[in-house]
This record gives C-alpha cells, sequence and structure tokens, in this order.
C-alpha cells in the first residue's frame, strides 16, 4: 500500500507587492524554488471557466481532437494524442493527452517568425474567448513575476529581455488512471516557472529533502514551481524543484492547467548572479 506524503505548504509571495521596488524576493527563493501567489491573481470564475471547459475538451470525440494536430510539429500548438509525450529520461511516455496554446503572430512585433496561429476547436463556442483571455492573464501575471524576480535578484535590465513577448506555453492536460503507476514520472520543469491553474484529483509531489511531499495550497493562492532556466540565470541560486504525480486513486482521470513560463525566444540564457553556486555557460 502507497503511504501518503506529508502535506507541503509553499512559501507565500504577496502578489499585491510584486510591483513594488522595495519588495526583494531574493531571500524568499532561494532554495527550492516553490512558492505561491497570494491573493490569487486570477479572480474564482476564470478558475471556474477553465475546469469547465478543460472538461468540455477532452470530452469531444477522439476524431474531432485529432483533427487540430499541429503538422508542422506535433505539441507547438493544438491537440496531443494520448500516450505521446514523455519525461527526458524515461522509458515509456505519460499516461495523458494534451492541448498547447502559445503566443499568436499578430500579438508579437519582433518574434512573429517564431509563432504559429493557434487551434481552436469549432464545436466549442467559449472555448477560444476563454483561453484567449485567460492566456494574456498569464502572460501579465508572468511578466510581472519575471521582473520582480530579476529586479530583486540584480538583472532588472537583463530581466526585461527576458520577458518581452515571451514564448509561454499554456498547457491544459487530462491524465488517465493507470493501476499502481505515476501518471507524470519524476521530472524538473524546463522553462523559468510553471504557474498551476488548475487540477482536479491528488497534489502533484516533490522531492524536498530526501522525501515526496505532496503540494498543497489554499483556495485564494497560486502556486508556482521554478524551472531550469531559472536556476541557469540565477546560478543555481534557485532551483528547479524534482516533481511528479502520483497515481490516480478514486478519479478515473485527472486535469491540470498550467502556465509554462520561457523567454523571449530570441534571448540567451546567461548566468546572472556572481554569488551563486553553478556559473552555467552560455
Amino acid at each position: 500500500m502507497r503511504v501518503k506524503p506529508k502535506n507541503l505548504i509553499p512559501v507565500l509571495i504577496n502578489y499585491d507587492r510584486l510591483s513594488d521596488p522595495s519588495e526583494n524576493l531574493k531571500a524568499t527563493l532561494i532554495g527550492d524554488g516553490i512558492f505561491m501567489l497570494s491573493p490569487n491573481p486570477l479572480p474564482a470564475v476564470v478558475r471556474a471557466q477553465i475546469g469547465r471547459e478543460h472538461r468540455l475538451l477532452f470530452d469531444l470525440p477522439e476524431d474531432k481532437k485529432r483533427a487540430h494536430i499541429c503538422a508542422l510539429k506535433s505539441g507547438r500548438r493544438g491537440y496531443i494524442p494520448f500516450a505521446v509525450e514523455q519525461g527526458q529520461a524515461h522509458m515509456a511516455p505519460d499516461p495523458k493527452e494534451g492541448w498547447h496554446i502559445s503566443r499568436e503572430p499578430r500579438d508579437s512585433t519582433e518574434n512573429r517568425r517564431f509563432y504559429i496561429e493557434n487551434f481552436w476547436p469549432k464545436e466549442l463556442q467559449t472555448f477560444a474567448p476563454v483561453f484567449q483571455s485567460l492566456y494574456r492573464d498569464c502572460d501579465r501575471i508572468s511578466t510581472e513575476l519575471i521582473r520582480a524576480i530579476a529586479r530583486s535578484f540584480g538583472f532588472a535590465a537583463y530581466g526585461e529581455s527576458l520577458a518581452f513577448e515571451a514564448n509561454g506555453v499554456l498547457r491544459l492536460l487530462r491524465y488517465r488512471r493507470r493501476s499502481q503507476t505515476a501518471l507524470a514520472a519524476p521530472h524538473t520543469d524546463i522553462g523559468l516557472f510553471t504557474l498551476h491553474l488548475h487540477r482536479t484529483g491528488q497534489p502533484c509531489e516533490v522531492f524536498i529533502d530526501g522525501k515526496w511531499r505532496a503540494l498543497e495550497a489554499p483556495e485564494d493562492a497560486l502556486v508556482v514551481l521554478t524551472g531550469e532556466m531559472l536556476m541557469r540565470v540565477t546560478s543555481g541560486l534557485v532551483r528547479a524543484p524534482l516533481h511528479r504525480v502520483p497515481e490516480a486513486t478514486e478519479e478515473s482521470y485527472r486535469e491540470f492547467a498550467g502556465f509554462f513560463a520561457h523567454p523571449n525566444p530570441q534571448a540567451i540564457l546567461r548566468s546572472q548572479c556572481p554569488d551563486g553556486p553553478v556559473q552555467f555557460r552560455d
């Protein structure tokens, strides 16, 4: 029988003070790279819309979803079929299907060649407006967070270059239950950080101090996990936490929506903190 891990409550950052120049996040963020923004910058009505549209999307017939697979490169936009994606260094794919949304070419002035049009299922009339609005909200929150982190760690100008027309990806995922197997194998996120917008079922687990801990947060808070790119630019001062999605219990599937913050596609990732333990090469 699987032993339920103790819960981990992330450190709190006051979202309302994020743009305050006197707010220094460095001491808060150094270490495991797990925190939450409170109050939640996404209103409750928006969070409810995410869950409703998420379920309607993945309940569509398989042929309707597969009509939106990106021909240029699977996973860049639109539908990702079940059991296609797998983590690095893992032999088996995760038991999930997904949908990716990113910046529209028309919303970019200098990076249009890096972006392609998103896919919107015509069967769902409210899907596009809900997630277009959500993408803009997440892009704004991400930009504010990049600026606050960069200011706190002493590389404000470089932070602006990362945040400008950044290549964030809104990922909608549905995991299907499979017995005694993790729904997502242990991994770190590759980007700057990930905003955890919506989930059903069990929380993900984070490996801290040699133990797996269930990641929990109050309803009115937005969980954030830092990624490998932020670890690189902070010279290892902020770590990318190893995490996993445990096997499902009562639920037949698990929903997740996250905004994976990536920098401007033309940005060069450079270590910015001489006091960091690791000075990465460009």
